[in-house]
C-alpha cells in the first residue's frame, strides 16, 4: 500500500481542534483511503519547520492559534488575498528537487466569515471585533469588503481603529450591532471562561458571531441566548474554511 498523504492542523494548543473530524468526514465521502489528518501541537514555529523536513509525506497544514500571523515569515510565497489580510491559516508543502520545503500560505478563514456573516437573520449596521489576532484579521477584512463600519478591542490598544474592552458600549447611536469574539477566551482547555465585557449595554437587535466551537456554547453564547439575542458559534466558519482548504490541499497533491 502507498505511503498515506498527510496534512494536519498546526497550532498550539490544539487538542480542542475538530478539524480531524471534518477532513475525515471528507475522506470518507469522497472514498479517499490515502490521506490522513493529524494535529501537530507546536509551540516554536521553528521546531515545527524542523519537524516538517523530517515528514516529507506531510504535503499542507490548516494554522489556528497562535500561528496565523507567525507562520508568514516562514512561507515561500503567499496568495495575493492572504497577503492582504495578513494571516494565513491554510499551508501547501511542496519539495523542490534538492528536497526543499516551499510553503505557500492561504486564507479560507475570509470565505467561512463571510458564509457566516450571509446566514444571520439581517446586515447588521456596524461591528464589534473582539481580539486583533489572525482569525480578526480575516474577520475584519470580510466586513471591509462588505461596507461594514468596526473597531477592534484589545487588551492593549495601539491604533486609532481600536479600543479598550472597559470602553465597549453598544447601546448607542446606531442598531442592529454584531459582535464578533475572534479570541480563544471559552474555549474548550482555554483558563479565561468570559470576556471582560458587558452583556447589559447589548440592544436586543445585537447578533453574535463567537468563533469557538468548542464547546458548542461558550459562557459568551450563553448569557446572550439568556437575553434573547441571535448567536452565532464558529462551527459553520470552521466547515466552510475546511471546505475550501481541502481543495486547496487535493490540487497541490
Amino acid at each position: 500500500m502507498a505511503e498515506a498523504k498527510v496534512i494536519g492542523v498546526l497550532g498550539f494548543p490544539v487538542n480542542h481542534s475538530q478539524s480531524p473530524e471534518i477532513f475525515d468526514g471528507f475522506f470518507q465521502n469522497e472514498g479517499v483511503i490515502d490521506w490522513k489528518y493529524e494535529r501537530f501541537p507546536f509551540e516554536r514555529l521553528d521546531d515545527f519547520i524542523k519537524y516538517l523536513n523530517q515528514r516529507p509525506e506531510i504535503l499542507g497544514f490548516n494554522v489556528t492559534i497562535p500561528h496565523k500571523a507567525a507562520i508568514i515569515p516562514y512561507l515561500d510565497d503567499i496568495d495575493e488575498s492572504a497577503s492582504n489580510i495578513g494571516a494565513v491559516n491554510t499551508v501547501t508543502v511542496s519539495r523542490k528537487t534538492n528536497n526543499q520545503l516551499f510553503l505557500k500560505g492561504y486564507n479560507t478563514d475570509y470565505y467561512g466569515f463571510m458564509c457566516s456573516l450571509d446566514a444571520l437573520p439581517f446586515i447588521p449596521e456596524y461591528a464589534i471585533v473582539l481580539g486583533t489576532g489572525g482569525a480578526s484579521k480575516a474577520v475584519c477584512a470580510v466586513l471591509r469588503d462588505r461596507n461594514i463600519s468596526f473597531v477592534t478591542v484589545s487588551r492593549t490598544p495601539q491604533i486609532g481603529s481600536q479600543i479598550a474592552y472597559e470602553d465597549v458600549e453598544l447601546s448607542r447611536k446606531k442598531t442592529r450591532p454584531l459582535i464578533v469574539n475572534t479570541t480563544p477566551v471559552g474555549m474548550l482547555g482555554f483558563p479565561q471562561k468570559h470576556i471582560n465585557i458587558s452583556i447589559e449595554t447589548f440592544p436586543n437587535s445585537a447578533q453574535i458571531i463567537d468563533l469557538v466551537y468548542n464547546p458548542v456554547q461558550t459562557p459568551l453564547l450563553s448569557d446572550c441566548k439568556e437575553k434573547g439575542l441571535t448567536c452565532m458559534n464558529g462551527s459553520l466558519m470552521l466547515q466552510k474554511q475546511a471546505e475550501r482548504a481541502w481543495e486547496i490541499f487535493k490540487s497541490n497533491a
